[in-house]
């Protein structure tokens, strides 16, 4: 089973209390939930906080697998996943949905792309970025405006802005 660096940064990082408490929790009861992995791949999908602590723990923990075609498909089963992960705050979930968005609009394109019957115009695009956009929104039970907000500071905003959202 391998780290991907990329994968893990999709997924916001415990704080301190809650890392605290899931280390408390795994002690008390042992690895309950299997970690995922892509099957095709042997990468990590879930699990990365508990696989952290279940080594340094030495406490057993298993994994269950699960069969993805392609990088592209990895990256929205992880950030769908987290959607009913834990308790996120507001700017969390908008964060995530906008990386959601953006995989779902690529996704979108490639389909696209592989149609013949229509041609890629502005307000075709703008579409599939509304419709990608309150697909996310909607997997994180937020509003589309607050997906929009996140990307408005991400390519509007100063870099360091968006790094403290995050």
């Amino acid at each position: 089973m391998r780290i991907d660096p990329e994968f893990k940064k999709l997924i916001p990082p415990l704080v301190p209390d809650e890392k605290n408490r899931l280390r408390a929790n795994l002690k008390r009861d042992g690895c309950r939930d299997a970690l995922v992995v892509w099957e095709e791949e042997g990468i990590l999908l879930d699990g990365h906080n508990r696989l952290e602590i279940c080594e340094e723990e030495g406490i057993e923990y298993r994994t269950a697998t699960i069969s993805l075609p392609d990088r592209a498909a990895a990256e929205i089963w992880i950030l769908e996943n987290q959607a009913g992960r834990r308790n996120l705050s507001i700017t969390q979930k908008a964060l995530l949905a906008n990386e959601l968005k953006d995989r779902y609009a690529a996704e979108a394109k490639k389909r696209q792309g592989a149609r013949t019957d229509i041609m890629a115009d502005s307000a075709t695009m703008l579409d599939i970025g509304k419709q990608s956009r309150d697909q996310a929104a909607e997997k994180y039970g937020i509003r589309g405006r607050a997906v929009s907000a996140v990307t408005t500071v991400k390519t509007r905003g100063v870099p360091e802005l968006f790094d403290a959202l995050k």
